[in-house]
């Protein structure tokens, strides 16, 4: 089965100077692409490329995608789906991390899909659409320690409509915002923060076409949310991108 090339994600490392690519790309540039590889994950410094271990190439009609990197405690990590590294296997949705010479699995068995990897205060958050996540009962969201996974401020506790999803986590005045595809009860629909000990709506929540709140920025002093948005509290907005200011 032949499979179109595409990138999927970039990560610009500061610390070595290189810039990482999540793809799905073959030949890139002689020798080493020259084989059947699809390389998923690549590195550039400027002026050659590294294949990091080479993830191996697709079996059947599985390929593997990188959907997100991040660097985090000297380690860069690298989300996706079917992540298998030197023909090992690693089940699908998995994170691991490049320790600099070889790969490490960190976890494989979600039960759905990791999209999104963030480092708040020295903390890594993995966020995506999954219910289960080494164990951990949830609603798209864990954190990471470098050691050990746990629920974020019991997320995971709170009763949704939905199979929830996470789609960005920002922290904006002290506190942490989570958007997404969840929606739950006193207006936590697709956007909530955790303030004062609990998680609670954000100006009566949001209503987005597709169901789910993307991205969320901070920018002069306020919280952008962005998605396709169509009302903030109930009132009819249409834009597709709201700002709260606190």
């Amino acid at each position: 089965m032949t499979y179109e090339p595409y990138t999927f994600t970039l990560y610009p490392d500061t610390v070595d100077d290189v810039l990482y690519i999540g793809a799905n790309l073959t030949g890139l540039d002689q020798p080493w692409g020259s084989n059947q590889n699809n390389w998923r994950m690549i590195a550039w410094n400027g002026s050659h490329w590294d294949t990091l271990g080479a993830f191996a190439h697709c079996r059947d009609s599985v390929c593997d995608w990188i959907r997100d990197i991040v660097r985090y405690k000297g380690k860069i990590y690298a989300c996706g789906n079917s992540i298998r590294v030197d023909g090992v296997n690693a089940a699908e949705y998995s994170l691991a991390a490049w320790n600099g010479s070889a790969w490490e699995f960190v976890a494989n068995d979600s039960d759905g899909q990791i999209n999104e990897l963030v480092v708040i205060d020295d903390t890594l958050y993995i966020l995506g659409y999954f219910t289960d996540f080494e164990g951990i009962s949830t609603h798209g969201i864990v954190q990471f320690d470098g050691t050990t996974f746990s629920d974020v401020r019991g997320f995971g506790q709170l009763s949704f409509s939905n199979q929830s999803g996470v789609t960005d986590i920002e922290k904006f005045g002290g506190e942490l915002y989570i958007s997404g595809s969840f929606k739950g009860d006193s207006g936590m629909n697709q956007i909530s923060r955790f303030t004062n000990g609990e998680w609670v709506a954000v100006g009566g929540g949001l209503t987005s076409k597709q169901g789910a709140v993307h991205d969320l920025q901070t920018y002069n002093g306020e919280l952008y949310a962005c998605g396709g948005i169509t009302k903030a509290g109930g009132v009819n907005l249409g834009s597709h991108i709201v700002r709260w200011d606190g």
